[in-house]
């Protein structure tokens, strides 16, 4: 190494063992080998300087940081500065980062307090400051807790973590923790704040929590027999673990996440929600971690366009969707994955939807998920309804018959929809046999049959009637122009004719058979009365008349009968 350099090495160790606060008086080897290479006292300032600058301070600054609660706390330990250790071995040398942690704490009156390794600077002869010391030592005192000596309120709440059942046994009430605590602390005030901890909570289990985390705030949080030292690492869980998740959700309501988070982290503690319902669940969830997965039962969803894919094949997922909607989940869920513009899309098409009057309340939750749909996977296209017939044109319907038409409407498009279907211009005589039909293709509802209706009595013969039938739904207004015109019957008026002239010609013969039989004067009805003997009546008269009522009432009743027939 050149002598320059070398002095230059020198001054970079001086100055990152001191923070970069150098008094160059305090090194008198540099003075010295500054003054054999001709270098002046202004100069080496200058040179202080430029080796100064030329420090990339970002790893140290990095390590100032991670030292600053322990600076607080006035001691490390061995697994404290590992830590740091750790944190910096992408930028620093091992050695380089302890030596610089040493000689920060030095500089801040931390000792080595015990001898419990050969060298002197290591990092398990308990570096302390004298107040830490001093406090260190007061705490040192054992007491017996739940069948186990205890040295520090720490290592209570280890036992009472490993212990829960007999902890919460022994916390019925203030008898034996508190004592315990004043004996170790020798502080009756560090006593009295876990005393209106068991007097103010009613709850045994929140008591037990509340005296876990407030005696020590490392412990982890435990759930389903798994142990858990941060939120993150929970709801890391979560999002592969059902079973964790509902786990999860039930100590949310129980407010236990609460208690934990609030004696222990206080960063997430203020992303908690007022409530402790499940929405307020995932809302907290969601701040968290915003990439989290969302449950619907057990079916789990990495985002909500794998929701709405799997949604446009299953039908069984509608409902799930449409509850999950009407809870409000699904709209914590997309609010706290940074959604907000689908929510604000969805309330607008959901106002919409709640004004149709046409659709049940069934109904309106079905368009609520196909408007998410449509919200979320721009591609989807609406449901789209064709008409197997472009227009219908009726211009020989024959007066006396009413006219049965069917048109075939068919869902060519996956969702679900519903149609108003009405006439623009109704005419007495033209009517539809439906006035909604309901579409769902995932439930395999895609087709319909409208009948148009035409009784042609009510219409004007010789007249085309002209109008159009809507099939109106919230994606498209099909429109089917329909024509129709009522002719004079001929063909059926010859018909009927000749059908009761026959049946008349019938009655009449039936008349004159019966007659004849009852007279017993098979002729017709020439008497063969002698010459010269005449009667004022002619034999067997009863049965003529006969005969006669029988005639007259077979044409009577033909009367009612053929009203009936033809439904006049």
């Amino acid at each position: 190494m050149q002598p320059l350099e070398h002095i230059d090495a020198q001054i970079k160790e001086a100055i990152l063992v001191n923070g970069g606060d150098i008094d160059i008086a305090d090194y008198p080897y540099i003075i010295k080998e500054a003054e054999a290479q001709g270098i002046s006292r202004p100069e080496l300032a200058r040179r202080i300087r430029k080796v100064y600058e030329s420090i990339d301070w970002r790893p140290y600054n990095k390590i100032d940081k991670l030292l600053e609660p322990i600076i607080l706390k006035g001691s490390i330990t061995g697994k404290e500065a590992d830590a740091i250790v750790t944190a910096s071995e992408q930028d620093l040398q091992r050695p380089k980062v302890e030596n610089y942690i040493l000689q920060n704490i030095k500089k801040r009156g931390f000792l080595p307090r015990e001898k419990n390794a050969f060298e002197y600077d290591s990092f398990k002869n308990r570096w302390m400051t004298e107040e830490a010391w001093q406090r260190y030592q007061r705490e040192k005192t054992a007491v017996e807790w739940l069948g186990e000596m205890a040295h520090s309120l720490e290592e209570m709440g280890d036992i009472s973590l490993r212990k829960p059942e007999d902890a919460r046994y022994f916390l019925r009430n203030t008898n034996y923790l508190v004592p315990s605590i004043t004996m170790l602390t020798k502080s009756p005030s560090k006593a009295d704040e876990f005393s209106k901890i068991i007097e103010n909570e009613p709850n045994l289990d929140k008591r037990y929590l509340k005296v876990l985390y407030r005696l020590n705030r490392e412990l982890p949080f435990r759930l389903n027999s798994q142990d858990f030292a941060t939120i993150n690492t929970l709801f890391d869980k979560t999002a592969t673990g059902y079973a964790l998740f509902v786990a999860a959700s039930e100590q949310y309501s129980k407010g236990h996440i609460h208690i934990w988070l609030n004696e222990t982290d206080a960063i997430n503690a203020d992303k908690l929600t007022g409530g402790f319902d499940y929405n307020s669940f995932l809302k907290f969830l969601y701040k968290i971690n915003n990439t989290h997965p969302f449950y619907i039962g057990s079916l789990r969803f990495d985002s909500p366009e794998q929701l709405v894919q799997q949604a446009q094949t299953d039908a069984s997922l509608w409902s799930k969707i449409a509850e999950a909607i009407m809870g409000g989940q699904i709209q914590a869920w997309l609010i706290g994955s940074g959604r907000e513009e689908w929510v604000y899309a969805y309330n607008k098409q959901s106002a919409i939807i709640n004004g149709y009057t046409i659709y049940t309340d069934a109904e309106k939750q079905l368009a609520a998920v196909q408007a998410l749909i449509q919200i979320i996977d721009k591609n989807a296209p609406g449901p789209i309804l064709v008409s197997d017939q472009q227009k219908v044109t009726l211009l020989s319907v024959e007066g006396s018959r009413t006219v049965h038409y069917t048109v075939h409407l068919r869902l060519v498009s996956a969702g679900f929809t519903k149609a108003d279907i009405y006439i623009d211009n109704p005419i007495d005589g033209i009517s539809l046999n439906n006035r909604y039909f309901t579409f769902w293709s995932q439930n395999g509802e895609t087709d319909c049959l409208l009948t148009v209706t035409i009784a042609a009595l009510q219409l004007i013969k010789n007249k085309t009637y002209t109008t159009n039938i809507h099939v109106d739904t919230a994606f498209q207004n099909l429109v089917i122009p329909l024509q129709v015109k009522v002719v004079f019957p001929l063909k059926a008026y010859l018909i009927q004719v000749l059908k009761y002239a026959l049946f008349g010609a019938l009655f009449f013969v039936l008349i004159r058979y019966i007659t004849g039989i009852l007279a017993n004067q098979p002729s017709w009805f020439n008497a063969g009365v002698a010459a010269g003997s005449y009667s004022y009546l002619p034999q067997h008269y009863v049965a003529y008349f006969a005969g006669l009522v029988l005639l007259a009432g077979g044409l009577i009743g033909a009367i009612f009968l053929i009203r009936k027939w033809e439904k006049i």
